[in-house]
């Protein structure tokens, strides 16, 4: 298992308690940081893939880290069709 990334420049919180249902967070970005980090992680295709986790001392602050999978396409089967 490797180490976790976290997303530079990006700050995600729970929503404040008086916020309407349909808000279910808040995203912060500081641009310089983030822009960077985008550019240091993106894929092939230009995605950076992030995971959302709560913090565990602290259920209403939120971190990003990097999703780095890549699905092991070697084992694909061969379909008839």
């Amino acid at each position: 298992m490797s180490e976790k990334v976290f997303a530079k420049g990006l700050f995600a919180k729970a929503k404040n308690e008086k916020a309407p249902a349909f808000v279910k967070g808040r995203l912060s970005f500081y641009v310089e940081d983030f822009i960077t980090f985008l550019n240091e992680h993106k894929n092939e295709q230009g995605y950076v893939n992030l995971d959302l986790l709560e913090n565990k001392t602290d259920p209403s602050k939120w971190s990003a880290t990097l999703n780095d999978f890549k699905p092991d396409n070697s084992k694909k089967e061969d379909y008839p069709f």
